[in-house]
């Protein structure tokens, strides 16, 4: 019974991120003169493909392609790349732009993946450290991006309907405190682990 519920469920969530990642190719190849269409692409692209990773890591952990296609803590872009996509609504943004917010989860994903696959004995030696910084970084990229979408609010005023900007904001501010709580609780888990293993080896 319980290798079916585990399969039951697996299933579904493959069919939920496979529906995600689908969603994102459609949205990035049939809307590709349409900025907003692909903004929203590679979120649920990098939603989907991140997720999936997450939860079948174990298929794809020493596969250099699916870390590329999937991994790479893609979920650095999670908050950019919402806010980008809020704020396109106003006017295009111009390539420039986009880079200034892009650079930082293009450089962590980058390292991290060049870290992984080139030098292997320093990111076992050192994953517990890579993983906690590239939580911080996550805590304070949607810190960062929740206050500037508060202090940049006001902007949408001519070109979104009262209704349309509360929902944006309800939606972006509910994704920024779900994905908080879980760069919380991933380095909270850490710390304890880290605290587990100090206490076990002082009684001994």
């Amino acid at each position: 019974m319980e290798i079916f519920e585990n399969n039951l469920f697996s299933g579904i969530t493959l069919g939920l991120y496979t529906q995600l990642l689908v969603m994102g190719l459609l949205f990035i190849s049939i809307g590709y003169k349409n900025q907003r269409k692909v903004i929203l692409g590679c979120f649920c692209l990098f939603l989907g493909s991140v997720s999936l990773y997450n939860t079948f890591w174990i298929l794809f952990k020493d596969s250099f392609l699916a870390n590329l296609i999937l991994s790479g803590y893609k979920s650095i872009f999670y908050a950019p790349l919402l806010y980008l996509y809020i704020f396109s609504t106003e006017k295009k943004i111009k390539n420039n732009r986009l880079l200034k917010h892009l650079w930082v989860p293009i450089l962590v994903t980058v390292s991290y993946l060049f870290i992984k696959f080139l030098f292997v004995d320093f990111y076992e030696k050192y994953l517990m450290l890579i993983i906690i910084g590239i939580s911080i970084l996550e805590i304070c990229s949607f810190t960062f991006y929740t206050i500037l979408l508060f202090l940049n609010y006001h902007h949408l005023r001519d070109t979104l309907l009262p209704w349309v900007r509360k929902k944006y904001l309800y939606f972006f501010s509910a994704v920024s405190f779900y994905f908080l709580v879980t760069s919380i609780t991933r380095l909270f888990n850490f710390f304890i682990s880290v605290t587990s293993l100090l206490y076990s080896l002082l009684v001994l």
